[in-house]
């Protein structure tokens, strides 16, 4: 029988030479399924034409806004709740097990918003490539999705201004300014929302990284009393608090710190280059997943003990654990 060569199909074009003399149809590749360049150039072009989004994020405020985007309540407070319900050694497993996967998915969610980068996010490609079910699924899922993290953040802001106002301060008022403060950000236009969300990535940046290196120091015995802290929350008190109970809890916690880390893929709709900026800013995921949250875990465990009162979840009033860390 004849092996029917490359030469036989429609190559896509780009393809060099070497490489249609090294593929056959014996190899169980479906070439005449394949898009080629033009195509995707072609479609990508129509989506300019008539999609909803604008292309005004720069690749500089692509990659601040990748690296310090999802720096929030996630790290600087439900990382008590945890330590509190779960303790230090179910917090670490639980926080590297959800960053290993979140670096999966991302991995795979940048090479297909690069190749194809269009404003419905992995809504559009579950359209595209699977079932418009799945599709209106998962969109009503990130609806539902985002409708309670803006419901918990709001809780979340009450309970660090009730902490540093000593609780005196009305519920009603302080959910009142965050969701004007919402409202009056999300209608700014795009490239003012841009340049806020590049601003205030920049900040939450220094301020983890004054937080990192305040901690290391508290660590090595730069306290006021130059105490050296050698694992003492570990060993003094359990590790594994409430067994899987605790473990289930902090991978919980962790999935709402790490979890949603898909902005980087939405803003391929809106960069002036994604296939640039996006390819650029996907290098730094294992640096964001590794360094902001793992590393902050680590020391959040060194200092803290799980049974402070002060920790969400552990009694009392509720306070940031890096807060607790330096006071």
């Amino acid at each position: 029988m004849r092996r029917e060569s490359i030469h036989d199909v429609n190559i896509p074009a780009g393809m060099t030479e070497k490489s249609r003399g090294s593929m056959t149809k014996d190899d169980g590749l479906d070439l005449a399924a394949s898009r080629s360049i033009d195509e995707v150039q072609a479609i990508e072009m129509q989506e300019g034409k008539h999609g909803q989004f604008h292309r005004s994020f720069t690749p500089r405020q692509v990659h601040i806004i990748a690296l310090g985007s999802n720096i929030g309540s996630g790290v600087f407070i439900a990382t008590g709740k945890a330590l509190a319900t779960g303790g230090p050694g179910n917090m670490v497993i639980a926080y590297f097990m959800v960053c290993t996967c979140v670096w999966a998915v991302l991995q795979s969610l940048s090479e297909m918003t690069i190749a194809f980068p269009v404003s419905g996010n992995y809504i559009d490609y579950a359209d595209r490539w699977v079932d418009p079910a799945l599709a209106f699924g998962a969109g009503f899922a990130e609806w539902l999705g985002w409708t309670a993290i803006v419901s918990a953040e709001a809780g979340f802001f009450h309970i660090l201004v009730g902490y540093w106002s000593g609780g005196s301060f009305p519920l009603a008022a302080s959910l009142s300014i965050f969701m004007f403060a919402c409202l009056v950000i999300f209608l700014l236009p795009n490239t003012v929302f841009a340049w806020f969300e590049y601003v205030t990535s920049l900040i939450k940046i220094f301020l983890f990284l004054i937080i990192i290196t305040l901690s290391l120091a508290l660590v090595l015995g730069a306290g006021p009393n130059g105490y050296v802290h050698h694992g003492e929350t570990w060993t003094d008190l359990p590790a594994f608090l409430n067994g899987f109970s605790g473990f289930a809890n902090c991978a919980l916690l962790a999935t709402w710190a790490v979890g949603d880390q898909v902005f980087i893929g939405i803003m391929g709709g809106e960069a002036e280059s994604p296939r640039f900026s996006l390819a650029h800013a996907t290098k730094l995921v294992p640096f964001r997943v590794n360094f902001i949250y793992m590393l902050s875990v680590v020391f959040i465990t060194l200092l803290v003990p799980s049974n402070d009162p002060r920790l969400l979840g552990g009694g009392g009033v509720a306070a940031s654990p890096f807060v607790i860390a330096v006071t």
